[in-house]
């Protein structure tokens, strides 16, 4: 027999897992202006390009009642892009930081505002994807500030690189992945925070994360996996792309 807890622990990752479902709906987020994440916008029809916070707000309204909201952008310790593409610059309106959240904070409220108040037990997600935006503590800060405006939400995101497109066959994935192999979340590589406070991140709740990421596509042709080569080829960018903002990122720090 299964036990009440098991039960409910199964229709939270059922419901989790359900991106089309009525009862449970994912959308994921792109910044546009990153050539690496243009080209999946479209592929799923949760899957919208944003150019900016205030063009993130519109979009989110778009699919109310949201359990797991994914915003992919360009990234670094503390800080996710969402319209500035590759800038390792601070740009007020393009850009979460955990310096500048008093920026964009109507337009965040706006996006807190299209969750479904989670059941009790069952908190919603919010994944930031982009590379070591959880890194430090810059990115712990960021996640705990966010968490404050986004109620009974676990807001996640990587301490290492991050690749979004269809490492799984048939879907689009935001991933953590230091390798070329489309690596899933895991607990080493992840930090979390709710409520204004950091949370452990163990297994059940990397589970719950490697169960939102993916999004089906609705199109097969526009949705394969790549190749070997391919893999290593998106791997060494987006290495490439992630150590240049790293290595920008004090000049951002005192521009910010």
């Amino acid at each position: 027999m299964i036990g009440l807890r098991t039960l409910e622990w199964l229709v939270a990752a059922a419901l989790l897992a359900a991106a089309g479902s009525a009862a449970a709906q994912i959308q994921m987020l792109v910044d546009s202006t990153d050539p690496d994440l243009a080209s999946e916008v479209g592929k799923a029809p949760n899957i919208d390009g944003i150019d900016s916070v205030a063009d993130a707000a519109a979009e989110a309204g778009k699919i109310p009642g949201k359990r797991v909201l994914i915003i992919a952008g360009h990234g670094l310790s503390g800080m996710i892009g969402m319209g500035s593409g590759k800038s390792p610059n601070y740009i007020r309106g393009k850009d979460l930081s955990y310096a500048h959240l008093s920026d964009v904070s109507s337009e965040l409220a706006h996006i807190a505002a299209t969750f479904a108040p989670a059941p009790a037990g069952q908190p919603n997600l919010l994944i930031l994807c982009g590379c070591s935006v959880g890194a430090g503590p810059n990115g712990l800060s960021l996640l705990t500030q966010l968490s404050n405006q986004f109620p009974n939400t676990i807001v996640v995101a990587p301490t290492v690189m991050t690749e979004v497109g269809p490492w799984v066959k048939g879907k689009i994935c935001a991933y953590v992945a230091p390798q070329a192999n489309g690596i899933q979340w895991r607990t080493g590589w992840t930090v979390a925070a709710r409520n204004g406070n950091p949370v452990p991140v163990d297994d059940a709740l990397i589970s719950q994360i490697n169960s939102a990421a993916c999004i089906p596509c609705t199109s097969a042709r526009r949705c394969q996996p790549p190749t070997g080569s391919e893999r290593r080829a998106a791997a060494a960018a987006a290495a490439a792309g992630c150590a240049d903002v790293a290595r920008s990122a004090p000049a951002r720090r005192r521009r910010g």
